[in-house]
């Protein structure tokens, strides 16, 4: 075999592996497509609620009579960092109750952190109610956010903005203007039938926007 034809079978053979890559490629392409394809129009036959998710530290805020306690997600008690939220926290109801939160600094203050502490400097931002007098998790959204809309918000715990869609185009304008929105990190896209599941991608799902442009 001449130095011409060992060429060619090589070029031949590795025409063929690259048609293969390809063609495995492009038949991973078309399930993801088919999966997103039947996962959108399944999903958006439901309402949802659209929220601003907030670039902060996720907490519940737990209220029991004149005692109120803050946990992280580790389940780390950091009540003493927030003053200001537990003095408020006690005048959000007269009800016991565990409330989901995103706590923000506010502008001009320093970031959130165990060694500084600034008066008044953040805000408890609540998307969630999953405890009123009794355990409210098997209520569905709609549900507990009646609940949650009766409390007495304050200067520093407020009630994080939503807008409810019941269609993709809604949907995608919404998730637009909370990504938009000044110290936005994304939205929570999260269905009106679902219960409450803590640390779970069962009730909602999240997406950045930015991320993804």
């Amino acid at each position: 075999m001449g130095i011409k034809d060992m060429i060619a079978t090589e070029y031949d053979e590795r025409v063929k592996e690259l048609s293969k890559e390809v063609g495995e490629k492009e038949k991973k392409l078309e399930e993801i497509e088919k999966k997103y394809s039947d996962y959108r129009d399944f999903e958006m036959k439901r309402t949802y609620s659209i929220e601003k998710k907030h670039r902060g530290l996720r907490v519940l805020i737990h209220k029991k009579e004149d005692e109120v306690k803050i946990v992280d997600e580790k389940n780390n008690d950091v009540t003493k960092y927030f003053p200001t939220i537990v003095s408020q926290a006690l005048h959000l109801s007269e009800n016991s109750f565990v409330i989901d939160c995103s706590i923000v600094k506010n502008k001009g203050f320093e970031s959130i952190d165990k060694k500084s502490l600034i008066e008044k400097g953040h805000t408890a931002f609540v998307s969630d109610c999953v405890y009123f007098e009794d355990d409210i998790t098997y209520l569905n959204l709609v549900e507990r956010k009646k609940i949650l809309n009766g409390l007495n918000f304050s200067d520093n715990i407020k009630n994080s903005a939503s807008i409810i869609v019941d269609n993709p185009e809604d949907a995608e304008k919404a998730i637009k203007m909370f990504d938009m929105m000044k110290d936005g990190d994304g939205a929570l896209i999260k269905k009106l039938n679902s219960k409450y599941f803590l640390n779970d991608g069962g009730n909602c799902f999240c997406y950045h926007a930015k991320r993804n442009v």
